[in-house]
Order: structure tokens, then C-alpha cells, then sequence
């Protein structure tokens, strides 16, 4: 017997002067979005079964007192996106209560939930994740001055190994008003975790005297505090793989959910391949000046069995 499933709302008193930019960003959402850009209603529900929704693993929603930001991750994580794009936009606080607690539980049950909090009409909130779930194409307009948007597929109805991140200073962050400003910390980090190398490049311009690399605790101190804080955090060099305790480090950054493009010019072995798929790593950029050892030699200064360990190393990938 095929199943329907209704949800009545408890009648509520709306005050809608509590959140008068949450009414006017969903009703501009109403207009803005096009027929096209809107998946229909039944994204909602599948096999009569109401379904749940997810925050992209590429993106990461931060919130504030005042305001809350979208970031995108520098790397390309979710199979949605052909290329990961460098994004961030600030959006209301309510906004950001929204789309930070959208994916905890089935879909009804959240909607009901965020609008008890927010003390709003839940269809509103309903129409309002119609409008962006698996939403292709970015979409934005000018809020007094200030461009709100959201990238595309910010939310996503399919799940993937991994989830969005969610970073909040204060709980009730969505109480306070809009007021557009730039976040109290770095939305993203570069890291320079060594300046050692394995290669003498004759072009290199570093400065690679300089030996007073940090620890691995005062590396990982500093990743820890990258995740606390929210954001998207890189790793450089020098040669990553270079420093020592190498492993130490990527094994902290999985544990967190970074998946940094890591680049080298060391070939790696089959042990180090597998470790970086196990800790989540997906991204591996190999820069090869050439492919005749004579010229190897000359650029980079290798040994002669280095274009030899760099064919073995892509056989192990």
C-alpha cells in the first residue's frame, strides 16, 4: 500500500519583526530563483519516504554574532562540482542557523525544529531549501548594499563519504541582527610547514637557508587551532614530504576532514600512496620538469634513478 506522508504544524504566533531580513532574503529567494534553477517538489520525497538532506562536503558554513559566512573548500572534494572554486559570501545569521542545522534528522522533523527556534512559519523555511537543494548554478542579489549567495549545490540530497563543517562562536548567534562584516579570524590558512626540500631547483626562488622549521607538536598546535576555528586550511612547502614527521601531520589533517592539494616533487613509494588514501588525501600534484634524466639533472639536480622512481610511483597510484 503506498504511503503519503502529511505534516501538520502547531499553530504559533509568528513576530515577524524578529527576524525581518530572514522574511525578506526567503521572499527574495521567491523571485530570484528561476523555474529552471528550482528542482521540483518530489526532490523532497522519494518512494513516498521523506528523505534527508546534506551540507556539501565542499563547503564550510561559519557563524558569528551578526553574521554568518559560506566557504568553500580550496580543494575539489564532491563529485557535483567539475572544479572547486574559490567562494565565500556572508549571509544573515538566521540564514546561517538554518543551513547549519538543516541535516540534523529527517527533513520534517528539522524544518520543525529551526522554526520553533526561529519562531517562524516552517513553510517559509521549506521554501526556502527547495530553492538551493541540489541547486547547479550560483545565485545571489544585493541586500542593502551587501551581495548574499549561495553556491551551487550548497546542499545536497545525496550523501558522500564525507559532510559539510559547521563552526559556531555562539549559540545564539541567531538572535542577533544582520550586520555585514569581516570574520574575527582568517576563513583560510596557508600553511608553510617546511622550507626543506629534496631538490635543487635552479629556478627556485626560496629562501632555503633558513632552518628553523616548527616541531610536529607546534604543527599539529596550529592545526588544531585551524579546525576550532573554522575554514579551509592548505599545506605547503618547501616539500611537505621533506619534513620528517610528515605522516604526523597529514594523519591530524584527516582527522579533521582537510583534504589539502598537496604538491611534490619527491617520488613517493607504495606504503606513503596508500597512507594518503587512507587519511583522506585526494589530491596529489606531481611537478616534472622533464622526462630525460640529463635534463632532470641539470634543472633539478636528481640522482639518475629519479624519472625511473617517478614512473614506479604513478604505477602505485
Amino acid at each position: 500500500m503506498k504511503r503519503f506522508y502529511i505534516t501538520i504544524y502547531k499553530k504559533r504566533v509568528i513576530d515577524y519583526s524578529l527576524h525581518p531580513v530572514l522574511i525578506e532574503v526567503l521572499w527574495i529567494l521567491n523571485i530570484q530563483f528561476s523555474k529552471e534553477a528550482c528542482p521540483p517538489y518530489y526532490f523532497m520525497y522519494k518512494n513516498g519516504c521523506i528523505m534527508y538532506i546534506y551540507l556539501n562536503p565542499q563547503y564550510v558554513i561559519r557563524n558569528e554574532n551578526n553574521c554568518s559566512y559560506i566557504i568553500a573548500k580550496s580543494a575539489l572534494i564532491t563529485a557535483k562540482l567539475e572544479y572547486a572554486m574559490a567562494f565565500a559570501s556572508v549571509v544573515p545569521p538566521s540564514i546561517g542557523y538554518i543551513l547549519s542545522h538543516i541535516g540534523e534528522g529527517e527533513l520534517n522533523a528539522s524544518i520543525e525544529n529551526i522554526a520553533n527556534t526561529l519562531n517562524i512559519k516552517p513553510d517559509l523555511i521549506d521554501k526556502f531549501i527547495r530553492k538551493i537543494i541540489d541547486n547547479p548554478v550560483k545565485v545571489g542579489w544585493n541586500y542593502k548594499g551587501v551581495t548574499i549567495s549561495f553556491p551551487p549545490y550548497l546542499l545536497t540530497s545525496v550523501k558522500e563519504e564525507s559532510e559539510g563543517s559547521v563552526y559556531t562562536d555562539n549559540e545564539l548567534f541567531y538572535t542577533t541582527d544582520f550586520i555585514p562584516k569581516r570574520p574575527s579570524v582568517p576563513l583560510n590558512l596557508n600553511f608553510m610547514i617546511t622550507t626543506q626540500c629534496r631538490t635543487d631547483c635552479m629556478y627556485c626562488y626560496a629562501d632555503r637557508n633558513r632552518k628553523n622549521d616548527l616541531t610536529s607538536w607546534q604543527i599539529i598546535k596550529v592545526i588544531d587551532e585551524a579546525h576550532d576555528m573554522g575554514g579551509d586550511l592548505a599545506l605547503t612547502g618547501g616539500d611537505i614530504f621533506a619534513f620528517p614527521d610528515w605522516k604526523e601531520v597529514i594523519r591530524k589533517v584527516g582527522q579533521y576532514g582537510f583534504t589539502p592539494l598537496l604538491s611534490t616533487k619527491i617520488p613517493l613509494k607504495e606504503d606513503d600512496i596508500y597512507f594518503l588514501k587512507e587519511s583522506g588525501i585526494k589530491f596529489l600534484q606531481f611537478s616534472l620538469d622533464s622526462i630525460f634524466t640529463s635534463t632532470l639533472q641539470t634543472m633539478v639536480r636528481v640522482k639518475e634513478d629519479y624519472i625511473d622512481n617517478v614512473k614506479q610511483m604513478f604505477e602505485y597510484s
